[in-house]
């Protein structure tokens, strides 16, 4: 009787350092994956992008994790865009002759190639490119819950005015077009001129 305790003892061991050994195993084996995975990550293909001046001096070389659509606004100001998904973009701008990066936008719109249009959360924020507090705008409205409920946005001088013209939609999908008086450079908060429903 006493062997068969015994054995049935020595079996038990077995089998559990059997189990032990195989699940430490089974551990290294998911660390070996991870580690892997890790590596492949962090030397993903990655773009170099070079920025240069009016006179085609090298100011900055950029690394991006995917390549990015450069374009040109006006004379010296470049867009550069890193598509995220479909419709999402992050963007920031450079400027050639004042050699300025601004900071990171999310789906912006450059508006008279001076400022930056952009909702967040829910608020359409309104700023100077880079930041210089020339202007600065935060319009809140019964906004449609949308990706991008602006349709239309400019800026427009008149008689020494600027005006915003903005064209949105609203509540349930409600398009209306909005005119305010902005005031760059003036402590004065955009007044509306005009509103109607399309």
């Amino acid at each position: 009787m006493e062997k068969r305790v015994g054995s049935c003892f020595l079996m038990a061991i077995f089998i559990v350092s059997i189990y032990l050994w195989t699940s430490q195993k089974k551990e290294e084996e998911l660390d070996i994956t991870a580690g892997s995975k890790d590596f492949s990550q962090r030397y993903k293909v990655e773009y170099k992008l070079t920025l240069y001046d009016k006179e085609g001096n090298e100011v900055e070389q950029v690394l991006l994790c995917k390549e990015p659509e450069v374009r040109k606004i006006g004379e010296d100001l470049l867009e550069v865009a890193i598509r995220i998904e479909e419709y999402d973009t992050d963007i920031f701008y450079f400027h050639k002759k004042t050699l300025q990066k601004s900071q990171k936008y999310f789906n912006p719109t450059v508006l008279s190639e001076k400022y930056v249009s952009y909702m967040e959360e829910d608020k359409l924020i309104i700023h100077d490119i880079f930041l210089e507090g020339i202007l600065h705008e935060e319009i809140i409205r019964d906004f449609t819950v949308t990706t991008n409920p602006i349709i239309d946005i400019s800026i427009i001088s008149y008689l020494d005015r600027d005006f915003l013209i903005l064209v949105y939609y609203k509540g349930y999908y409600e398009e209306t077009m909005e005119i305010l008086e902005i005031f760059p450079n003036d402590e004065k908060k955009a007044e509306e001129v005009y509103k109607v429903g399309l």
